[in-house]
């Protein structure tokens, strides 16, 4: 779903393991139009006929999540100052060995060569490892707000963004 031309991956250089990566686009809007059009009817269908009858809890926490993951994409006009996200990941055992810094410094630098003025990323307040490290690497938290997407009442949906010019 995401640009393959964006992505990179950390590997164990000792098990040829991959042990982090990050992918994101420069284009949020334009993403989400083509996950809509293209992914969510292919999400319904598999919860309609397989999920559903299999793991109805299952079917529901993905059916709430992919309903307010809708409703709640990233609000008017950020698009236009930060225009490209990512998603990131490193294999626990490996957090805090440089590597997610590494990831995104590449990430970005691909971002900055292609003119993309800034970028974003969503998480939440549950996630405040998370939170930290974007905040040391200059990310500023723009936008809180509560949210049901992991059907917790106290958790709030956090943008921070990052200026690249």
């Amino acid at each position: 779903m995401f640009e393959t031309n964006h992505c990179f991956i950390a590997e164990d250089t000792e098990t040829s393991k991959v042990i982090g990566y990050i992918f994101g686009t420069t284009d949020t809007v334009a993403l989400e139009k083509k996950f809509i059009r293209t992914m969510v009817p292919k999400i319904i269908l598999h919860l309609s006929i397989h999920t559903l009858w299999h793991d109805l809890p299952s079917a529901i926490l993905v059916g709430k999540y992919f309903l307010n993951m809708i409703v709640q994409f990233a609000p008017v006009g950020l698009d236009h100052k930060y225009p490209a996200h990512f998603h990131i990941n490193i294999l626990p055992g490996h957090q805090g060995e440089g590597i997610g810094k590494k990831l995104l410094s590449a990430f970005e630098t691909m971002i900055r060569s292609e003119r993309i003025q800034g970028m974003h990323i969503t998480t939440t307040s549950a996630n405040k490892d998370a939170i930290g490290f974007y905040k040391h690497l200059g990310y500023n938290v723009v936008m809180k707000a509560g949210t049901t997407i992991w059907g917790k009442s106290d958790v709030e949906r956090i943008i921070m963004v990052k200026s690249l010019s």
